[in-house]
Parts: structure tokens; sequence; C-alpha cells
């Protein structure tokens, strides 16, 4: 079977094409290297720009000593590897600052839930899991300790959206997690057949494992159909 390799494009939907590496970016001519430069330097002026960031946490880059006349084919190069740098740094930062941020959130959800006295399927973001988590504590078999941090590794082994090397969307979460207390479940909704075998080859190759290692009294998999090949999968952890 043939495969079609797909052209990187220094600019997608007006955004620097985060999938270029440097050396690829430094390959485009001066005009489309200008324009990759000065777009990192107007993209950390907004919070739109860094993906998984919540706003309350972002503040602009203030003193950029770039201006557009100084991008020359002299300098260029260099420009385009520091400000990709300064712009991988910041997104860094603010996903800190905003996992900190979601953390507390959670903590704060538990204790909500606890003085309220309601119980039911709680849903959110899986920085706001490691709080609730957190919070809760432990009894018999359930270790508050190491299920956060179980959670926190899954986070970043879970399978993210990918469609093609030039689609803003590329590293958007597809899952959020729900929780009773007893169940902590990691939900996709909607899933092509691709996408499907992806996170069933994480299930298998990580969910399962860490889940028998952190002491869940259950650990399994939930499969809907959906038409036209679509699928709805949750897996999930219980501890009596």
């Amino acid at each position: 079977m043939e495969t079609t390799t797909v052209k990187l494009e220094p600019i997608v939907n007006g955004s620097f094409n985060h999938e270029l590496t440097n050396e690829q970016m430094l390959e485009f001519p001066f005009e489309s290297k200008k324009q990759m430069a000065w777009n990192l330097i107007v993209s950390m002026q907004f919070a739109h720009s860094f993906k998984n960031v919540d706003h309350k946490v972002f503040n602009p880059v203030v003193a950029q000593k770039y201006t557009h006349d100084m991008l020359t084919p002299d300098c260029i190069d260099d420009v385009l590897v520091t400000v990709r740098t300064q712009y991988q740094q910041k997104h860094k930062d603010l996903l800190r600052l905003t996992a900190d941020l979601y953390y507390k959130q959670g903590a704060e959800i538990y204790r909500q839930q606890k003085e309220l006295g309601f119980g039911g399927f709680l849903k959110m973001d899986g920085r706001k899991m490691i709080g609730y988590i957190q919070a809760g504590g432990s009894w018999n078999e359930y270790n508050h300790i190491d299920i956060a941090s179980a959670v926190q590794e899954l986070e970043q082994l879970v399978p993210k959206v990918y469609y093609n090397p030039n689609n803003p969307n590329n590293g958007n979460k597809m899952h959020e997690w729900t929780t009773t207390g007893e169940y902590l479940t990691m939900v996709f909704n909607y899933l092509s057949k691709k996408d499907h075998d992806r996170c069933m080859e994480f299930y298998n190759k990580h969910f399962q494992p860490i889940g028998r290692r952190i002491k869940a009294d259950s650990v399994r998999f939930e499969l809907t159909e959906h038409p036209n090949d679509h699928y709805a999968l949750e897996f999930v952890m219980w501890w009596d």
C-alpha cells in the first residue's frame, strides 16, 4: 500500500506549526522563516496561543526586543530559534501554573462536596482529579498518594488527538476523568477506529498494569459502538 507524505507547512490556521523540528523550520526560505518568527513573537502576547493552559494564569511577554524590521536574512535563523525556545519555555511555565491552579480547584471540589454531602459521578480534568484525590485521603487499599501519582503518569501516557502534521488540533485531549470515590474512570466519548485501537493499546500496555500496581480491586474497560465505525470507551478502576 502506498503511503502519502504530507508536506509540512510553516503556518497552519494562522499559527506556527509546532510539529516542526528546529532543523525543519530552518530549511524554509527567508520569507517563511520571517513569518514564523513574527508569529511566535506575537503569539506570546495571547493566552489562546498556548494549548491546555488556563487563561487565569496567563501573563504576556511584555518586553520583546525584536521588531518586524529587525528580522533580516543575516539574523533570521538565530532569532527564529531564540523565539521558538522562548515560546516553549513560556508554555512549560504556563502548564505548570495551570496544573497548580487545577490541583487547588480539585481539592476545593472535594471539600465542597464533603461539606454539602452530595455524591454521584463527578467529571473533571486530570489535573483537577489529582487535587481531588489528594484531598480525599486514603482508605482500605485505596492509597491516595499512589493513585494521584498514577493519574499524573497516565495523563502523560494517554494518546492525544493526531490528524496530520499540519493540523492545529494535534495534541488536544480525547479523554476526561470521572469519579464517585470508589470508581475512577477515563472516558473517551467518540473515537474513530484508528483512535479506538490506539486507546486499547494504551489500556493493555499502561492503564491495566498501573491499575493493578495501585491495588485496584477491579480494572476493566467498557465499549460502546456508535454508527459509522465510531466508539466510546471507559477505562475503569474500582476499589471496594
